[in-house]
């Protein structure tokens, strides 16, 4: 399966262009397009056609269209009181709210 590094949500086109996972000793998530992953600041929305591949990033599986929404507030990582919560489903399928 392919392998999305930390750089490659950057410029993320699809999973066809990222090199093989079975190389990697790292702990690794499945993610496909539509996903928010990233980590410290840095999040990505995944293109729609992005396909299947694993990564060590953090995968958010943003619920509806919440993701482009989702992925500026943890860029952005203001905390203004009263702002909406967004729901997204974890890659176990727990739900979880983000303020």
């Amino acid at each position: 399966m392919p392998l999305l590094h930390g750089r490659a949500p950057q410029t993320a086109g699809t999973a066809a262009n990222f090199p093989d996972a079975a190389e990697t000793e790292q702990a690794l998530l499945p993610c496909t397009g539509r996903d928010v992953v990233g980590n410290f600041g840095n999040w990505r929305l995944l293109p729609p056609d992005l396909g299947e591949a694993l990564t060590p990033l953090t995968v958010l599986r943003p619920i509806g269209n919440s993701g482009p929404v989702l992925c500026e507030k943890l860029r952005t990582r203001t905390s203004e009181e009263g702002t909406a919560t967004t729901y997204f489903h974890a890659p176990n399928g727990a739900r979880h709210a983000y303020r």
